[in-house]
């Protein structure tokens, strides 16, 4: 990860990837995983997502990791819910107390991030797509390593013309999502829409075509 160009996008308040809402695929498709209340999921490059707080609200154990602590700070504060700050190695562990008991956000890299136990599930919405392509083998391989066998997820990915666009977010068509999980994930997808004049991506990114991907991932 650009851990410069990340905090500067925290900092400078340039934060357009930031929903704001449940994400519509969390809402749609996260049922479909068969996950009882109580189960840990691992939410990668988290930021300050509004999912994190409605997962917490499914029942789930929430481990988030992200790199900002502007990002940290600020999920807690918008979502109104007490906290403290430890530290574990190179991360600061913001974890919920009272109110948002079950909640935590490991503020680092999260290559680095060693968990206290395996995960049950994993949700990436926009993770994958904000690693370049050095480093997503890598990525990939965290995420397989720090959950149990047979743990499903969600996973949700982006295509566009690679010439129109240098990424963040990036292009990941399905071939290259299909070989970069296949090793310790079974896929399947779940949607692929034409979401060109939904995101407004002709005219905030100059692109003239751009799909996005849903994948039901299970761990092998």
């Amino acid at each position: 990860m650009d851990a410069h160009f990340w905090h500067a996008r925290w900092r400078e308040e340039r934060i357009g990837f930031h929903e704001g809402v449940t994400n519509r695929h969390l809402s749609k498709y996260w049922s479909e995983l068969g996950l009882q209340s109580g189960s840990s999921v691992l939410v990668p490059l988290c930021g300050k997502a509004v999912d994190l707080a409605t997962l917490h609200h499914m029942g789930h154990q929430v481990v988030g990791v992200e790199i900002s602590e502007i990002a940290c700070r600020a999920f807690f504060d918008e979502q109104a819910l007490p906290f403290d700050v430890q530290t574990h190695g190179e991360h600061d562990i913001y974890r919920g107390v009272d109110a948002g008991a079950g909640l935590t956000i490991w503020c680092g890299d999260f290559v680095t991030a060693e968990f206290e136990s395996p995960m049950d599930a994993v949700f990436d919405r926009a993770a994958l797509i904000a690693v370049g392509s050095e480093q997503r083998e890598a990525y990939v391989k965290h995420i397989a390593n720090h959950l149990k066998p047979g743990a499903p997820g969600l996973l949700v990915s982006i295509d566009y013309p690679p010439s129109e666009k240098a990424g963040p977010p990036f292009t990941i068509p399905q071939e290259e999502v299909e070989s970069l999980l296949n090793e310790s994930f079974a896929l399947k997808k779940l949607s692929d829409e034409d979401v060109l004049l939904r995101e407004r991506a002709d005219k905030r990114w100059g692109l003239s075509a751009l799909r996005e991907q849903v994948y039901r991932i299970k761990k092998r």
